[in-house]
């Protein structure tokens, strides 16, 4: 608990150094120092890193082919993972490189957004406090996988729907990612049916929005109906049905996800209601087409990312008894809760300063309240060996 609380307590000194006036450095700096101190983990038994780490272990010693018949499987592209990994013959180095892709990505969509909306420096703070005390560096280092394909994910989408590059080679990426982990298969769903959704307006905006997590339900249940098997589907299934039975899951976490959760939708309820009154805002000033399109379509960029966001947020609700998914989904979502806050800051300083003077003692006082929480009932259980 104490070497956690002592990183955070430098980011506090380097944001001091460097945030106003070299801002990417301060990130890259951060990315460093989280994956240094995650060099240093003394791995838990129980932590899926352990499994992970034996994989290595026999992997190395019965070689490549053995480790693909054994392994291989399931998530094909996780094993390529950890048998690269296995090379270095350093078992140190995953969680390392676990932290370091997960919060590059995070800080990348961060530091994106900060540019996109010009953000102040106390902006910026606000959404860095609320993405760095609410993310669970414990489940970063322990889980791996998911987290990782988590701030994977959520950098792409963000080149995909917000600055709309790329977009073939984020599809790619979305598609590998199902191979990665399984459970991104929701996700990506997600995305796929905003493909459709995105060309309603108004009320049929509003109904689509309450519709889709109704879909994902229907889809949760058809997957339900592949058993074991080989198929992706199949694989998928036996391992949220699975996600059902975990009893580890107190009271605790469980009243933190649905906090969190709920936050979200606020949230995100608030920035989609900004994009629309920006949008009409602007049409008001436009005065022939062409100028309209140059200023719109970014305000609806912006909106897309946030209906994804909800749609990911309201899948929680809907698949509230997999415990699993209601634990680490909104540490999905919190990486783009630093697009969505920010943008949100930004109008609201125009708007009324009162407003934003009050979001931001909210979004404070919830960030200290879960990093009490971390501290004091998960980091407490971490070790380092230094």
């Amino acid at each position: 608990m104490i070497y956690v609380l002592g990183a955070h307590l430098i980011l506090v000194l380097l944001d001091i150094l460097l945030i106003k006036k070299h801002k990417k450095l301060f990130f890259i700096l951060a990315t460093v120092l989280m994956s240094s101190l995650a060099y240093f983990i003394v791995v838990r038994e129980e932590a899926d890193l352990s499994r992970y780490i034996n994989m290595m272990e026999y992997t190395r010693i019965m070689g490549f082919e053995w480790g693909v018949d054994n392994y291989g499987g399931s998530n094909p592209l996780a094993f390529l993972f950890f048998y690269g990994m296995s090379l270095f013959n350093n078992d140190a180095l995953v969680p390392a490189v676990a932290a370091a892709v997960t919060y590059g990505c995070s800080f990348a969509v961060l530091y994106k957004s900060a540019k996109r909306f010009n953000s102040s420096v106390a902006d910026i703070n606000i959404a860095l406090i609320f993405f760095m005390l609410n993310m669970n560096y414990c489940y970063i280092l322990d889980v791996i996988r998911m987290y990782m394909a988590f701030a994977i994910m959520a950098y792409f989408l963000y080149m995909d729907i917000v600055e709309k590059k790329h977009r073939w080679l984020c599809f790619t990426v979305y598609i590998l990612l199902c191979y990665f982990h399984y459970a991104m298969m929701v996700f990506v769903l997600l995305r796929v049916i905003l493909v459709f959704t995105r060309k309603f307006k108004g009320i049929s905006s509003a109904i689509v929005t309450v519709m889709v997590p109704m879909i994902i339900l229907i889809a949760y249940k058809f997957v339900e109906s592949f058993s074991g098997g080989s198929s992706l589907l199949g694989l998928a299934n036996d391992k949220l049905l699975g996600y059902q039975d975990y009893e580890t899951f107190g009271i605790w976490q469980f009243a933190a996800s649905m906090i969190r959760s709920a936050l979200f939708i606020f949230l995100c309820l608030i920035g989609v209601w900004i994009c629309s009154e920006w949008k009409k805002s602007e049409l008001r000033k436009c005065d022939i087409e062409e100028n309209c399109n140059k200023s719109i379509v970014p305000i609806k960029r912006n909106n897309d990312f946030i209906i994804y966001s909800l749609y990911v947020t309201f899948t929680i609700f809907i698949l509230i008894s997999n415990y699993q998914f209601v634990l680490r989904t909104p540490y999905f979502v919190q990486i783009f809760m630093s697009f969505v806050l920010l943008l949100i800051l930004m109008k609201l300083k125009q708007y009324n300063e009162q407003y934003y003077t009050a979001l931001s003692v909210i979004i404070v006082i919830e960030s200290l309240g879960h990093f009490a929480y971390l501290l004091l009932y998960v980091y407490r259980n971490m070790s380092f060996v230094f």
